[in-house]
């Protein structure tokens, strides 16, 4: 009530009405001939008042340049009464432009004081020299826009990947084993994963982005422990057997397939949406989806390894599109029983490399290599 009051009277009595009588302007040290104002606005930002334009516009013109916080220039404008504050709220008005320098300097004359506000509670000015000068920058906190939109881009291809159902082998053909060829491409596969897990881990704790990913990564991880490794999902310590494991059912190379294949679209789509911002690191992540793309590709020539890369259509009583991959990924929300017998998301890949680390191990102890030695491969 008491503003309401205040600031009724001053609407009718318009105090300081006639300012360009007791204020001199100068800009850049050129003199400014005032209008009948009631208010000097020095602007550095395009948002005033809660965020309206006073200035007017975003770009250019024949007499003044687009304005900018990094320019070095500040904005000065003209204010003709609280109705034209009010009305700029609701229309975007043309603001009376006074000038655009580098430097502002506002002589105030005569015995009284007049209201004065900088970027907070407003002071009464005693009559003096007000000399506003652009400085320097400093950093602030903005929200990005493009980045978000990108991170929504990511997230909803990552839901179309990890809402599409696994293509299923007969179960005739599910249990049959590999052939000497379809296991070592599916070892060189898992090597190529293996490389893609380790990079995406190494940059997981300098981008803070890329956490994003592992989830796809942990589930990769644990895939491969799980098929190749022979890793113990019970043991604590993650302590893989050297007893090295010869081959393969199609259904675990199918289930390992699948996995890596969801791990490479979901970094696939995290680069298209340009979220990782560091050119090096994303052409040492490009380079590695590239060599497993190729791989991929050979796979796809084995008849029973094709529903994986090329889908078959649905009947038409249904959806008519093509089934896409899915994720194996842990669900969000999933109560901790179902998950106590699972590591931990930060061990799982720290499990994974161990693993890989005591595989390469035994190779070496199987060569008869000293295993106090590290190998190339170990270090």
């Amino acid at each position: 009530m008491w503003y309401g009051l205040l600031g009724t009277k001053e609407l009718l009595q318009r105090s300081y009405r006639k300012l360009e009588e007791r204020v001199h302007l100068e800009c850049d040290g050129e003199t400014i001939s005032l209008p009948n104002l009631q208010g000097i606005v020095v602007l550095n930002i395009t948002s005033y008042a809660g965020g309206i334009n006073f200035w007017g516009s975003n770009t250019a013109t024949t007499e003044y340049e687009a304005p900018a916080i990094d320019d070095g220039k500040l904005e000065v404008v003209a204010i003709f009464g609280s109705v034209q504050m009010a009305m700029s709220r609701i229309v975007n008005l043309h603001h009376h432009r006074i000038a655009q320098c580098h430097e502002v300097m506002i002589t105030i004359d005569g015995e009284e004081g007049i209201p004065v506000q900088v970027d907070g509670e407003a002071w009464i000015q005693r009559p003096g020299l007000i000399k506003i000068r652009y400085k320097n920058a400093a950093q602030m906190l903005t929200r990005d826009r493009d980045f978000e939109n990108s991170m929504k881009m990511w997230e909803y291809k990552h839901t179309e990947i990890q809402a599409a159902p696994q293509p299923q082998l007969d179960s005739q053909d599910s249990q049959e084993s590999l052939s000497d060829e379809e296991y070592a491409q599916m070892q060189h596969l898992a090597r190529l994963a293996e490389n893609l897990i380790s990079k995406l881990n190494d940059l997981s704790k300098v981008h803070q982005h890329v956490s994003v990913l592992m989830d796809s990564v942990n589930a990769s991880a644990n895939i491969l422990n799980d098929i190749f490794y022979g890793q113990d999902s019970g043991n604590e310590m993650g302590a893989a057997s050297c007893i090295p494991i010869e081959t393969l059912s199609r259904n675990d190379a199918v289930d390992v397939t699948f996995s890596l294949k969801g791990l490479y679209d979901d970094t696939t789509a995290f680069l298209d949406e340009k979220l990782l911002r560091s050119a090096e690191d994303e052409t040492a992540l490009q380079s590695t989806l590239d060599a497993m793309n190729k791989e991929f590709k050979k796979l796809s020539a084995i008849d029973w390894m094709n529903p994986i890369f090329v889908p078959e259509e649905k009947s038409s009583d249904t959806d008519s599109r093509s089934l896409r991959l899915k994720i194996k990924l842990p669900k969000l929300g999933k109560k901790k029983l179902e998950e106590e017998h699972k590591p931990k998301s930060g061990q799982s890949v720290q499990s994974f490399v161990g693993s890989l680390w005591h595989r390469r191990h035994c190779e070496d102890e199987a060569k008869g290599d000293d295993p106090l030695t590290p190998s190339r491969s170990q270090l």
